[in-house]
């Protein structure tokens, strides 16, 4: 585990100091992988530090990002930006503690954790059918049969 987080380290540092453009995302791959492979061993109990983790990888490749976009010049709306990383980090934790939760419970807990699988399936569903639900609803045409500029069609 120390060997992979030091190699995911100095990969992560490479990409952040231009030198190997995919550095950030390869160094958390391999610092995630590397903590995966030690939880792997034995039959140990969940480790309940894992969404801390997650979201530290997650701020680390999200914060690695920001400032190479930032090599283009400042950004305009900072604040924004600022809340929408906050957001995703808090909901990253979020759903992190409840994976972690679900995978502490019993497989017999019975037909409450069926119907909360079940409200999450449908919940999950209608996220991601809603955007072509909106699309179909307001008459949207699908971009690729919209006509071209200057086409006679």
């Amino acid at each position: 585990m120390p060997f992979a987080c030091l190699i995911g380290v100095c990969a992560m540092l490479a990409g952040l100091l231009a030198i190997w453009e995919d550095g950030l995302a390869v160094g958390a791959a391999v610092i995630l992988g590397g903590y995966a492979l030690s939880l792997a061993p034995g039959s140990a109990p969940l480790d309940r530090g894992a969404p801390l983790v997650a979201v530290g990888l997650l701020a680390a490749v999200e914060l690695g990002s920001w400032s190479i976009e930032l090599r283009d010049g400042p950004e305009e709306q900072v604040l924004r930006h600022v809340g929408m990383a906050l957001f995703v980090l808090v909901a990253a934790f979020a759903v992190s503690l409840v994976v972690l939760s679900v995978g502490g419970v019993r497989a017999d807990a019975g037909i409450a954790l069926f119907t909360v699988g079940a409200a999450a399936a449908l919940g999950l569903f209608a996220l991601l059918a809603r955007p072509s639900l909106l699309r179909a609803s307001d008459g949207i045409r699908a971009p690729e049969t919209r006509r071209r500029r200057g086409s006679s069609a």
